[in-house]
């Protein structure tokens, strides 16, 4: 799976997989810009969201993240911003315990 949010709950973020994201706040202080090459892990922030790149590229108006034409194939959500809608409330309960479920980590956030 190469979504980095795979479970959405008010105040819990749970994330599989890929290594950190390496945070690029060498360039535009860590705002994403056109004309940059970003390597596979590198992370930005655009308005007002975050992502973490899936495929070295030389930022362009077609991999804008959240807006170009081609940004899905570069790019990946680390957390939508403000104007993001909020998750619906969970069904049920989870179960972390299941073999299936391993390799998942629970980051919480309380406001």
């Amino acid at each position: 799976m190469s979504y980095d949010a795979i479970l959405e709950i008010p105040n819990v973020v749970v994330v599989r997989g890929a290594p950190g994201v390496l945070w690029r706040d060498d360039v535009n202080g860590g705002e994403w810009l056109a004309g940059t090459d970003y390597l596979v892990h590198d992370g930005v922030f655009h308005d007002p969201s975050s992502f973490r790149a899936i495929a070295d590229h030389t930022a362009s108006a077609d991999t804008e993240p959240g807006v170009g034409a081609s940004w899905l194939d570069v790019w990946r959500y680390v957390a939508k911003g403000a104007d993001a809608e909020p998750p619906a409330p969970p069904v049920g309960t989870l179960d972390f315990s299941q073999p299936q479920n391993s390799g998942l980590l629970a980051l919480i956030s309380w406001p």
